[in-house]
């Protein structure tokens, strides 16, 4: 008993190669376009994070003053306006703090707003806002 192979049975031809060769070609091309916008996407979280921790120090700087007529930071002169950091992170921070309402309120609304330029040179802002009493 013999048996005969057909002729277009005994493998792969070139151009099934060559097809299978372009198929991983686009899934390597889809990986790493993954790869480069994971990157960015941990590098803006790591922005955002670091925006955060600092609009979060200066309110509470601002939330604990020494006294109503004494100490050094008073509630008749929050130091409000704005400071620059640089961060742990490859950006330049401004960090701005306003408060509303008169010395003579009770309880004045305070905001907080952090901008940076983010790794394509888009400025980001993040705000916080509450609001500081004047009593315990």
């Amino acid at each position: 008993m013999s048996f005969v192979i057909a002729r277009r049975q005994r493998g792969f031809t070139l151009i099934e190669a060559l097809i299978a060769l372009l198929v991983m070609a686009f899934g390597m091309l889809a990986l790493a376009g993954m790869q480069v916008q994971l990157s960015r996407n941990g590098d803006f979280a790591k922005q955002r994070a670091e925006a955060l921790r600092l609009a979060q120090d200066r309110m509470e700087r601002l939330r604990a003053y020494d006294g109503i007529a004494t100490g050094t930071i008073q509630w008749n002169n929050l130091p409000v306006g704005a400071e620059t950091f640089a961060g742990n992170t490859n950006t330049t921070f401004t960090v701005s703090a306003a408060l509303a309402g008169t010395t003579a309120d009770t309880q004045r609304p305070l905001t907080v707003t952090v901008t940076w330029p983010d790794r394509t040179g888009v400025t980001q802002t993040l705000a916080l806002s509450s609001v500081v009493a004047k009593t315990d």
